[in-house]
């Protein structure tokens, strides 16, 4: 009997020090998890909202912010799509395929493709424009106004070219 006296005081020696660095770990625990219910309860609003621990409920909260950031993360995808899609058209490249509901859509780009449309319409204008004044000038310079017949018969003739391009134009 002596000898199972022995063992047992050998086994407490043994085993004290770990079950006291268990109880100072579990304590060490205890205070961080009341640490953390204390943070959700005071910090975090609108929590808590179901009958959970404070391990169980930042657990939800982080899977639901998870959640958030995967779906924001997809959205900031589809704007920075968006925005080269306005970049490239803004620089000319129109696109008729990208039309509303397609992924890289949007209002902007919708604008700058109907001012490019706009812009196109108005260099067209212009370069008649241009021709026009040219024409003048050639007119001018190779018919004098003493030449009237040819002088006239130029203009009627640049005046037809004229119609027909701006016709052709609309």
């Amino acid at each position: 009997m002596n000898n199972a006296r022995t063992v047992c005081r050998r086994c407490r020696l043994i085993y004290e020090p770990i079950l006291a660095k268990y109880k100072l770990v579990n304590k060490k625990m205890e205070e961080q998890i009341d640490g953390l219910a204390d943070f959700i309860m005071k910090d975090v609003e609108g929590e808590p909202s179901q009958n959970q621990g404070a391990i169980e409920t930042a657990i939800r909260i982080i899977k639901e912010l998870q959640q958030k950031n995967n779906k924001l993360q997809c959205e900031l995808e589809q704007e920075r799509v968006r925005l080269a899609g306005c970049l490239v058209i803004a620089e000319g490249h129109i696109d008729d395929t990208v039309k509303q509901g397609v992924y890289g859509w949007s209002l902007p780009y919708e604008r700058i493709k109907e001012l490019q449309q706009e812009n196109a319409k108005l260099k067209e204008r212009l370069n008649i424009h241009r021709l026009k004044v040219n024409f003048g000038y050639l007119v001018d310079k190779h018919f004098p106004k003493g030449e009237c017949k040819e002088r006239g018969m130029a203009i009627v003739l640049f005046a037809k070219l004229i119609i027909e391009i701006a016709k052709g134009k609309e």
